[in-house]
């Protein structure tokens, strides 16, 4: 489906970026977001750990539409596998993504199993 709706040697003009996100930094914010560099689905993509555990937001790097499975597409796919098996790898109570349900119960889990059958 993704290549009957997008060409793939498009390319969005550049925009300037307000501030940047490092790996294992944690954002100020709603008491604290632990960012988590996790490419493959776009480069520099980060997901976000909040309140040590309580709350993955997961981004594309999954997506839980019919139940867990991969974005709609990986930039680089290798990277995109990796950074599946490094999410599910952590601990927390529940994911969030950006496409499809939260999962709210046995989330690492869910996670854990779809990155296994593979």
């Amino acid at each position: 489906m993704y290549k009957l709706v997008w060409d793939q040697n498009e390319r969005m003009q550049p925009f300037p970026i307000d501030q940047h996100i490092a790996d294992g930094e944690t954002l100020p914010i709603l008491g604290g977001l632990h960012a988590i560099h996790v490419p493959g689905h776009c480069a520099g993509q980060v997901a976000l750990m909040w309140r040590g555990g309580r709350l993955l937001l997961g981004g594309d790097t999954f997506i839980n539409i019919l139940g867990v499975s991969d974005p709609i597409a990986f930039e680089n796919e290798a990277e995109g596998l990796a950074s599946q098996r490094k999410l599910a790898a952590l601990d927390f109570q529940a994911v969030a993504f950006g496409h499809g349900k939260a999962i709210t119960k046995d989330a690492p889990g869910k996670l854990r199993r779809f990155v296994a059958r593979r």
